[in-house]
C-alpha cells in the first residue's frame, strides 16, 4: 500500500502585502496542493492522507472551494482514496457535522474523515 501524506495545506490563505503579492501567494497554496495530488497520481498511491488544516479558515470563498474540489475530483477519478483529519483551522465550532465544509466534501464523495482532530 502506498500512502502520500500532507498536512497544513491552508487553502484560501491570503497573506498581507500588495494585492499582487497576496494573490500570488494565494495561488501558491493551490499549486502546491495540486502538485502533491499530481505526484500521488504519478506514483499510483492508494491513499492521499491529509492530517489537518486543509483550509486556512472556516469561512471559504467560492473560488477556494471550487479549486479544492477540482483537485479532489482529479484524485477521485484516479481511484485514490482521500482520508482527512480535521485540523484547528478546519474546525467550525458551533456548526454541526452536516454544515461543515469537510462534511460537504465527504458527502460529495471526495474524502473520508477520521474521527479524531489533529
Amino acid at each position: 500500500m502506498k500512502i502520500l501524506h500532507c498536512s497544513d495545506i491552508h487553502l484560501g490563505k491570503k497573506p498581507f502585502g500588495t494585492k499582487e503579492f497576496s494573490q500570488k501567494r494565494y495561488l501558491d497554496f493551490f499549486n502546491a496542493f495540486e502538485q502533491a495530488a499530481d505526484r500521488g497520481i504519478e506514483k499510483e498511491v492508494d491513499i492521499f492522507l491529509i492530517t489537518g488544516d486543509l483550509f486556512d479558515k472556516k469561512e471559504l470563498s467560492p473560488d477556494t472551494l471550487d479549486r479544492c474540489e477540482k483537485v479532489f475530483l482529479k484524485l477521485k477519478n484516479n481511484n485514490i482514496q482521500v482520508l482527512l483529519i480535521e485540523g484547528n483551522h478546519d474546525n467550525i465550532s458551533g456548526y454541526d457535522e452536516i454544515n461543515s465544509w469537510l462534511g460537504y466534501l465527504e458527502r460529495k464523495g471526495y474524502v473520508r474523515r477520521g474521527k479524531y482532530r489533529a
